[in-house]
């Protein structure tokens, strides 16, 4: 019998079979190398983070990947596509989108701040989500009046937990506290709506450092101006 080495026939076979091989490989590094589409579909509610009522008409976008890592709403899309949902009164959404890259779902509401400071939330690419909870913050205010029960010396009032440049002086007669402007058009120390404002009253009196702890309740997007007595 003769070897392969002086067969031509079988030479002819073997040298066939590598080539088809070859093209075969080559067919399977390009089908991985291809971009491959999934459908992500999210929905779910957003509620207030502390009264956790619905919320609704607030901007849902889910994103397909993003430009850079650590993107802010809007943000860019690595391929620019995205599509959009509102939530309903129940603050109901459901948004879905077919993209190439990993998707990130952001939120946004005039006067509410989205979870993180704004930043995206990554969601599993190709991912069928429908129970997702998103709480906002809605902001509100705090510009009290201010009013002395008796004389003093000298003091202040400052928001809890903030640095002191917030503090301002107590008036020594019945006054609002000097308004500080927010950037977003309202006046008052910012607050989180739906729960207690926190501050600090510290002030000289007959000789005696007084300093009190006390809290105010504040509803979301309103602006507390009651008066508080010391």
């Amino acid at each position: 019998m003769l070897s392969s080495d002086h067969n031509p026939q079988i030479l002819k076979t073997m040298k066939t079979t590598l080539y088809l091989t070859g093209i075969l490989a080559l067919l399977v590094i390009a089908a991985s190398c291809e971009k491959k589409e999934r459908t992500t579909v999210v929905s779910g509610t957003v509620i207030n983070a502390f009264s956790n009522q619905p919320i609704d008409s607030v901007k849902v976008s889910l994103l397909d990947g993003v430009s850079t890592a650590g993107e802010i709403i809007p943000g860019n899309t690595s391929s620019g596509l995205s599509n959009v949902a509102y939530t309903n009164k129940e603050g109901k959404f459901k948004v879905q989108i077919t993209g190439e890259y990993e998707p990130f779902l952001a939120f946004s509401k005039q006067d509410y701040k989205a979870p993180n400071g704004g930043l995206i939330q990554n969601v599993d690419w190709g991912s069928n989500t429908n129970d997702y909870v998103c709480k906002m913050i809605a902001k509100a205010w705090f510009n009290p009046v201010l009013a002395p029960k008796e004389s003093f010396l000298s003091g202040s009032i400052c928001p809890a937990k903030i640095p002191d440049i917030y503090c301002f002086d107590l008036p020594h007669s019945p006054s609002q506290a000097p308004e500080r402007f927010e950037w977003d058009g309202h006046y008052g120390w910012g607050a989180n709506g739906d729960t207690y404002r926190w501050y600090i009253l510290k002030f000289n009196r007959n000789g005696d450092y007084i300093e009190v702890i006390d809290s105010v309740y504040i509803k979301s997007l309103e602006t507390y101006t009651d008066t508080i007595y010391f």
